[in-house]
């Protein structure tokens, strides 16, 4: 795989006109490549003017034939394999690579790398602020591409989804936390199968001196313990741990070779207690980095949650309204349904497009007080099929339609909980919009 310097003054394609797209179109016009940009939508004015000013060629509406007249392509991570030109690009043997590599191949310091099914932004969030002066970076919205030339030496916090890494072959982290595995993105991937490979895959890149910081609660992740050449620090709920960090009581419990026992303490707060398994892998990635214990103590006690992830919203005559937006995939809904559930019957609304994945996987999950489910989106009819003989299920043709229908069936004490279990994009332009107009909907119900 190429780095960023060796493409000087080729003439590059980059497909995808996204936040990675772009920054891969910035940094190789400052060094003179001939760029091509293909986007099978149409990017606003200002996407196509800024490309424009770069001296890109653009090619909008669709992938054709000249992306292939290129020396090297850079593939966007929304774009799979299986669709062309990538497909035609592999049988062809012309070089591809990615915005991932490119930007990793230009930091000096240490990259710390955070992927799993669910839980990726929260713990790189929480991992940046326990680790003073890192840059936080990757499928957050920053790419690596992005990180300002000042701060090339400084660590990196990256998220990373499983699109970047099925391509990435140079990215090859300090420390990489794995939080869990759960069929997703079948739509992309294909199987479930291929979706795993390329999350793991990783793993195996790491230096023997580097760390992989894996969650000792999930089975699949947990085997990579005996697989991986690199050091292995372990995170669990429910049993303590040689190596790594671990729930007793109201602390948790940090061990690692050559470093003294640390207990820092969860908040009482019951979003932190809703949020523990990734307040835990977070802890034990930034102690195996040598982060202070008193860092990792202070970011715990100010931790209030993040945006449309188990986000409290109101609290009307007993019930609450929590903005679950951010789960996309029915392992995620089931985390949120375990973790809600103790506050009163929980009225679920649920649907979206559900890419590939299946529903059903989500019925093992539905707690005894369920009062029901309320449908959106394109996936409403899989939804009224699957969970119509379980349990009360009622269509809506808004996400407010939904709040209301869900408020009455819970009240005057329960939960009303936005966990749909999938994507955004057949109703909203991503997750925070679906969030946001949730909250919008329930301020009016409650004002």
């Amino acid at each position: 795989m190429m780095r960023l310097q060796d493409l000087r003054s080729r003439k590059v394609t980059i497909l995808g006109a996204g936040i990675s797209g772009r920054a891969a179109a910035r940094a190789l016009a400052r060094q003179g490549n001939r760029l091509l940009v293909s986007d099978r939508g149409r990017p606003s004015p200002l996407i196509r003017r800024f490309l424009q000013q770069l001296g890109a060629r653009l090619e909008l509406g669709g992938h054709t034939a000249r992306t292939l007249q290129a020396e090297v392509i850079v593939v966007s991570p929304g774009v799979p394999p299986h669709r062309f030109p990538v497909s035609r690009a592999l049988t062809m043997d012309l070089p591809i690579t990615t915005e991932l590599d490119l930007g990793f191949d230009r930091l000096q310091g240490p990259v710390l790398a955070v992927t799993g099914t669910n839980g990726k932004t929260t713990v790189a969030t929480l991992l940046h602020q326990m680790v003073p002066g890192s840059v936080l970076a990757g499928n957050i919205g920053n790419p690596l591409l992005q990180v300002p030339e000042h701060r090339l030496r400084d660590p990196v916090v990256a998220e990373v989804s499983s699109f970047q890494l099925f391509y990435a072959r140079r990215f090859r982290p300090h420390l990489a936390v794995l939080l869990n595995l759960a069929p997703d993105h079948l739509d992309w991937h294909g199987t479930a199968e291929a979706y795993f490979a390329a999350k793991t895959a990783l793993f195996h890149r790491l230096a023997p001196e580097g760390w992989a910081v894996l969650n000792a609660d999930d089975p699949r992740v947990c085997r990579l313990a005996g697989e991986v050449s690199t050091r292995v620090a372990l995170f669990s709920l429910h049993r303590p741990v040689e190596v790594g960090g671990f729930v007793a009581g109201r602390d948790i419990v940090l061990r690692l070779p050559g470093r003294p026992e640390v207990r820092v303490p969860v908040p009482e707060r019951p979003v932190a207690r809703w949020y523990l398994e990734n307040l835990v892998a977070a802890a034990v990635a930034a102690y195996a980095f040598h982060g202070a214990p008193q860092a990792i103590a202070r970011v715990l006690e100010r931790f209030q949650g993040f945006p449309h992830r188990l986000e409290p919203v109101a609290q009307r005559n007993g019930v609450w309204f929590i903005n679950d937006s951010k789960a996309t995939n029915p392992h995620a809904t089931a985390f949120a349904l375990q973790r809600v559930a103790s506050l009163g019957p929980v009225a679920l609304i649920l649907g979206g497009l559900a890419k590939g994945l299946n529903l059903a996987d989500l019925l093992p999950a539905l707690p005894e007080n369920l009062a029901g489910i309320v449908a959106i989106g394109e996936a409403q009819s899989d939804i009224l099929t699957i969970f119509g003989p379980r349990c009360r299920v009622a269509p809506a043709a808004t996400l407010e339609e939904a709040v209301r229908i869900a408020y009455q069936w819970v009240r005057p004490r329960g939960v009303v909980l936005l966990s749909p279990a999938c994507a955004s994009f057949d109703m909203f332009a991503n997750y925070r919009e679906r969030g946001e107009r949730f909250k919008h909907a329930v301020q009016r119900l409650v004002q």
